[in-house]
C-alpha cells in the first residue's frame, strides 16, 4: 500500500462518523424525541385506550410524523408508526442504513421509531411486522425473514413502485415514500403528455466469453439519427430496474433542451447470481463489454458515438462496474455515472487466507495511470452500516479523495436518502447534466446551469 492511500484509509472512520453521516444514528435512541409522542404517549401508561391516539395521527394526515427540531433549522424529527400487537416490527431500509426494530409503548398497540433527518430527505421504505428472534450472524436468513412480511406503510398514502437491487426478473416491490419539504425536485421522472416517445427494441445477446445470453434493450430519443454528429450514448446496467424508468427521463431532458439526442443501451443480468459474479471487477466481463457488446452495437445496430459523448452508468454493484469499465476501457467509455457505487468491495480470497482490506478500487485508482475519463458519483447519507467496516457512504467519500488526488475531473454529490431507486432516478438526470454540460450550444449551457441549480445543486 502506498503512503498516500494509507492516509486516505486512516480517514475512513472519521468519514463514517462525520456529522452528516451520523444524522440518523443520533436520532435512533429509544427516548421520545417526537414532540407529538411526548404529549400523547405518557397518558397511555395508565391504561388509557389508544383509539384517541390513532385518531389524532389520522387527523394529521397519517405517518410518518414530521415535526420541527427545536433550534435546528433544516432538520426534522421523522417518526414511523405501526398499530398492532405483533412483536418485532421493523423499519425496512431505514435512515440508519439498516432494518431497525421499532419500539413498543408499554403493552399498547403503538410501535414507533424516530429519526432526526435533514429537511431535504427523500427515501423509500417498508414496514415488516411480526419479525423476531433474528440471528445477526446470519444475514441471508435475516433478510429472508424480513422480506416475508415487508409491506407498505398503511398510514402513509404516498407509494413508490420501485425495485430492489435483487429483484431482477421479479415484479416491482411497492414501497412507501417519505419526501420532506426541502427535498430537491425531480422534474424529469414523470411522463409528459406532450413528450415525444422514442423507439425501443430488444435483443437476445449471446456472449462467447461469458457463456451466457442476456437481453439488451435499446432506446433512442425521437430525434436520434444513426451517424448524426453531436449525439450521445448511455449504457446502463440492471436493465430490469432502469429500462422502464430512464427513457422517460431522457425524453424529458431532451424536450427541455438539456441533453443532445441520445441512444440508451440497457444491459440485463442473466440471473441474480450472474450479477454478483459479473458486475464487481471481472476481467471476462470487461472483454464482453469491449470486444463483444460495443462492436455489436456499432457494427450491427448503428448505435455508437465518440467516447467523450458515451456515458456508462449503474447503481450499487452497477456503479462499481461503471467506474471499473471506464478505467479499463476509456477508448469506449469517456464518462462514468456511478450511483451509490459499492466501493467497499474487495476480491474474495481462498478459505484460510487473510481477507483483503477495504479499498481495492481506491488502490487501483491510485496505482494505475490517470485515464481520459470524467466521473460523476454520488452516495446517500443513509448508506452507512454498523455491520461493515466500510460502507457505501464512507468509501464514496474516500474514492472522491483518491480521484481528485489523481487529477480526475470528478464531481461527487451526497443526497439525504438511502440505497434506493427513488433517489437514483434523480441521480441519472443530474449525472447526465454534469457529464454532458458542454455537449450543446452556449444557450443550452445556460439552460443546463439553471436546471442544475434548481434540481441538483442541493442534493
Amino acid at each position: 500500500m502506498t503512503r498516500h492511500f494509507s492516509f486516505l484509509m486512516a480517514g475512513l472512520l472519521p468519514a463514517l462518523l462525520s456529522p452528516a453521516a451520523a444524522w440518523a444514528e443520533a436520532g435512533s435512541q429509544p427516548e421520545l424525541d417526537s414532540p407529538f409522542l411526548q404529549q400523547s404517549l405518557p397518558p397511555l401508561s395508565s391504561g388509557q385506550d389508544s383509539d384517541a391516539f390513532w385518531q389524532a395521527v389520522r387527523a394529521q394526515g397519517g405517518a410518518p410524523l414530521v415535526e420541527p427540531v427545536d433550534g435546528a433549522q433544516g432538520e426534522r424529527w421523522v417518526t414511523f408508526l405501526w398499530r398492532g400487537q405483533e412483536g418485532g416490527v421493523r423499519v425496512v431500509s431505514s435512515p440508519s442504513g439498516d432494518h431497525d426494530p421499532m419500539l413498543q409503548w408499554g403493552d399498547s398497540d403503538i410501535w414507533y421509531r424516530s429519526y432526526r433527518l435533514p429537511d431535504r430527505s427523500r427515501m423509500a421504505y417498508q414496514l415488516a411486522p411480526a419479525v423476531a428472534g433474528l440471528d445477526p450472524d446470519k444475514p441471508e436468513q435475516r433478510q429472508a425473514a424480513i422480506r416475508q412480511t415487508a409491506q407498505t406503510d398503511p398510514l402513509n398514502p404516498v407509494h413508490y413502485a420501485g425495485h430492489t437491487v435483487v429483484a431482477a426478473r421479479q415484479a416491482p416491490q411497492p414501497r412507501s415514500a417519505l419526501i420532506l419539504a426541502g427535498a430537491p425536485p425531480q422534474p424529469w421522472v414523470e411522463p409528459r403528455a406532450q413528450g415525444p416517445g422514442g423507439e425501443t427494441d430488444r435483443h437476445a445477446f449471446a456472449s462467447e466469453v461469458l457463456g451466457n445470453t442476456r437481453e439488451i434493450t435499446l432506446y433512442r430519443t425521437a430525434d436520434w439519427r444513426q451517424g448524426q454528429p453531436g449525439q450521445a450514448l448511455l449504457l446502463v446496467f440492471d436493465a430490469h430496474a432502469y429500462a422502464g424508468m430512464v427513457p422517460t427521463i431522457l425524453d424529458n431532458l431532451r424536450a427541455d433542451g438539456l441533453i443532445p439526442p441520445m441512444a440508451a443501451v440497457f444491459i440485463e443480468n442473466p440471473d441474480i447470481r450472474a450479477r454478483g459474479r459479473e458486475l464487481p471487477p471481472n476481467p471476462e466481463f470487461q472483454v464482453f463489454l469491449a470486444q463483444e457488446l460495443m462492436p455489436w452495437l456499432r457494427d450491427t445496430q448503428g448505435v455508437w458515438t465518440a467516447a467523450d459523448a458515451t456515458v456508462i452508468s449503474g447503481s450499487s454493484y452497477g456503479g462499481l462496474a461503471s467506474l471499473y469499465a471506464g478505467l479499463q476501457h476509456p477508448e469506449w467509455f469517456g464518462n462514468v455515472l456511478s450511483m451509490s457505487g459499492s466501493f467497499w468491495w474487495a476480491p474474495q480470497t481462498p478459505a484460510g487466507e487473510a481477507q483483503p482490506e477495504p479499498g481495492w478500487m481506491m488502490r487501483l485508482v491510485e496505482e494505475m495511470p490517470a485515464q481520459p475519463v470524467r466521473i460523476y458519483h454520488d452516495a446517500g447519507l443513509f448508506e452507512q452500516s454498523s455491520r461493515r467496516p466500510a460502507d457505501i457512504l464512507g468509501t464514496n467519500r474516500i474514492m472522491q479523495q483518491a480521484l481528485v488526488a489523481k487529477g480526475y475531473r470528478s464531481h461527487y454529490s451526497e443526497f439525504a436518502g438511502g440505497h434506493d431507486y427513488l433517489q437514483w432516478q434523480g441521480s441519472i438526470a443530474c449525472g447526465l447534466l454534469n457529464l454532458l454540460a458542454d455537449a450543446g450550444t452556449p444557450q443550452a449551457g445556460e439552460q443546463v446551469a439553471e436546471a442544475w441549480q434548481r434540481a441538483c445543486a442541493a442534493r
